[in-house]
């Protein structure tokens, strides 16, 4: 997941990227911006404080990943 803080931003968006290609966006504000008439323009929506919407990832970004991992890759110790 990746987030840029401004302090004094009116709302915060971040996303995280998932398995099946799309681009996850989370959106939150405080005060008077509505988030949710971002989301809406995705055709997505939410609260006016908090909303999300998705978008297809591009060529570059996408790397496809697995369906199923072996356990192994859960494993925390290391390999001998």
């Amino acid at each position: 997941m990746k987030s840029v803080v401004l302090y004094h931003a009116k709302f915060a968006a971040s996303y995280f990227d998932r398995l099946d290609g799309q681009r996850q966006w989370s959106l939150r504000s405080r005060e008077d911006f509505d988030v949710s008439e971002i989301a809406k323009s995705f055709g997505n929506g939410g609260h006016a404080r908090a909303a999300g919407f998705e978008t297809p990832l591009s060529e570059e970004d996408y790397v496809p990943k697995p369906r199923f991992l072996p356990k192994t890759a859960f494993d925390p110790t290391p390999e001998p």
